[in-house]
């Protein structure tokens, strides 16, 4: 289907990442163009049924056949989740990710599709309405076959007016910032969009990030936007040591953990503990993650496989029964397990098992959202219902943060207030009212160096107008 031509360039910000930290997607138009910037699903958002809802409604805001290109930050689900929904609506525009991802999408969609079918079960179970995955298997192929992998800093043509390349982000493996650059007969006018970006450390496993020299508008994430979440680089030595002194202390050692990067991170992080002494040399650790197991198999990463086919302490857990059973033993042991959230996946069988042991010790080593399961737990909530078995909480726990793959506040404060050079940033991907400061706090330091550069806080379903 060919759009219509706008007279001027705007960008939407379609997606629930306009005022919170999940579902990521902002159209770019552009004269006859419609340039879709992520497409992820909303994750967190209360019960099952809240989240599908959540989830159907944000599909349901994109015509799929005037799409034209698609640009894949990152393969996180939030950034990408409902790409095959587009594909299964009529969709004909290529998908372009940075190289490397393709696999993981794959991987990620498949489950994710797993997922949706148990959920809409559950959703006709509890609400006695019958709904149905956003996408289907078939859906998932066709999105694969209309997905290309570009490598950094390769310049890529969208018809003669729009080109586009991606920028690492040094947030996951494999992560990107886009840049790309419109005109308009004699005007060009250039974007950038951070995706998601890594803190100043150089990340395990991760490519080293690369900003442009300047642009017009930026579309900037703020996922860490208030000053208590900082990381400083010596706090990965400091955090290594709490890890080294929990699993000595405790009998059971769980940390809940995304699927990608961050399971294959921590993994690494025990092998370098057990290796060096710092822990049990017979300790036994569950990786109980069947999607993170999928991606381990997959994984990018210098001696890599030598840590996952050959450490005999690695246990991996691929089927429930497997899982139920281990969770029954009376045994030491570190427990890694899916999802990072605590929203869903195999962590939920272990909390309800695990919080009411004294002797269970809780380690957070990345973002949770504000309310739910992890929330409550933070909060020492005396009782606490998960899959609708109440249970009382019991648990200790800690938060890590130099674990975290996103820049905190200082860092982002410094990128946009003294290492990029732009017109106008939209800050986006926060929490809306902690975003709302920071964007205050950032105009004014721009103003008292003398830039004159313009501060967003977007609101749900703003349009830049360029």
């Amino acid at each position: 289907m060919k759009n219509k031509p706008i007279k001027r360039s705007y960008i939407s910000c379609i997606g629930a990442s306009a005022c919170e930290v999940t579902g990521s997607a902002y159209l770019v138009n552009h004269k006859e163009y419609q340039i879709l910037l992520d497409f992820g699903m909303i994750q967190g958002h209360g019960d099952v049924y809240s989240n599908y809802l959540a989830n159907y409604d944000q599909a349901h805001k994109l015509k799929p056949k005037t799409i034209d290109s698609v640009l894949i930050s990152h393969a996180n689900l939030d950034h990408h989740g409902l790409v095959p929904y587009l594909y299964g609506h009529g969709c004909k525009a290529t998908t372009f990710v940075p190289e490397g991802n393709k696999k993981y999408l794959q991987l990620l969609w498949e489950d994710s599709f797993n997922i949706m079918q148990s959920d809409c079960l559950k959703i006709q179970k509890k609400k006695g309405r019958k709904v149905s995955p956003l996408y289907s298997k078939e859906d998932i192929d066709i999105a694969l076959f209309h997905v290309v992998e570009i490598p950094y800093n390769y310049t890529i043509h969208i018809g003669k007016d729009i080109t586009f390349e991606f920028l690492p982000a040094g947030h996951i493996q494999h992560s990107a910032s886009i840049y790309l650059t419109l005109t308009r007969g004699y005007i060009k006018k250039t974007l950038w969009y951070s995706g998601d970006l890594g803190p100043n450390t150089k990340q395990m496993y991760v490519e080293e990030k690369e900003f442009p020299k300047q642009f017009d508008i930026g579309i900037a994430e703020t996922t860490y936007n208030v000053p208590t979440r900082v990381s400083k680089p010596r706090d990965r030595e400091k955090d290594l040591e709490k890890i080294e002194s929990i699993v000595n202390e405790y009998d059971r050692t769980i940390f809940p953990a995304f699927s990608l990067n961050r399971s294959q991170v921590i993994i690494t992080e025990l092998y370098n503990l057990w290796k060096q002494g710092k822990i049990p040399k017979d300790i036994k650790i569950y990786f109980d993650a069947p999607l993170g197991i999928r991606i381990s198999n997959c994984w990018d990463g210098e001696d890599w496989k030598e840590i996952w086919n050959d450490w005999p302490n690695l246990i991996k857990l691929t089927d429930y029964a497997s899982s139920q059973s281990v969770q029954k033993k009376k045994e030491k042991c570190i427990v890694i397990a899916g999802a990072g959230m605590c929203t869903s996946g195999r962590i939920l069988s272990w909390l309800k098992n695990s919080i009411n042991n004294p002797k269970a010790h809780l380690v957070f080593i990345g973002y949770c959202p504000p309310e739910g399961l992890a929330a409550d737990i933070k909060s020492n909530k005396k009782y606490i219902t998960i899959d609708d078995v109440t249970v009382e909480n019991k648990c200790n726990y800690t938060e890590l943060v130099s674990f975290s793959s996103h820049a905190n506040y200082e860092e982002l404060m410094d990128y946009y207030g003294n290492v990029l050079t732009y017109d106008k940033i939209a800050l986006v991907h926060g929490e809306f009212d902690d975003k709302v400061v920071f964007a205050n706090t950032l105009q004014n330091n721009l103003i008292a160096q003398g830039k004159s550069s313009r501060v967003i806080a977007v609101n749900a379903d703003s349009k830049i107008y360029f």
